[in-house]
């Protein structure tokens, strides 16, 4: 029994052993797999900012718009005011 225990520890001693070689190794399929995958991540986390971006841009071009407009409204309405006042003199 303690020479299977022995066996079993020497043989997952030497997977880990493989492994880690393998996870160094810039050719391996390991690093290989590794290095795409985040890559891949680091992808979606720029996409994710960029869609943030657009989304803050298209808010304040939105407030632009509805502060011209307010803008716009209340000159109009002061212009009418003044048109009034001057037209009961």
């Amino acid at each position: 029994m303690a020479t299977l225990v022995v066996r079993l520890f020497e043989h997952y001693e030497d997977y880990i052993t493989r492994l880690i070689q393998q996870s160094q190794d810039k050719k391996s399929l390991l690093t290989h797999v590794h290095c795409r995958h985040r890559r891949e991540e680091e992808e979606e986390e720029e996409e994710e900012e960029e869609e943030e971006e657009e989304e803050e841009e298209e808010e304040e071009e939105e407030h632009k718009i509805k502060v011209d407009l307010f803008i716009e409204n209340n000159c109009h309405l002061l212009f009418q005011e003044q048109k009034m006042v001057l037209q009961t003199r």
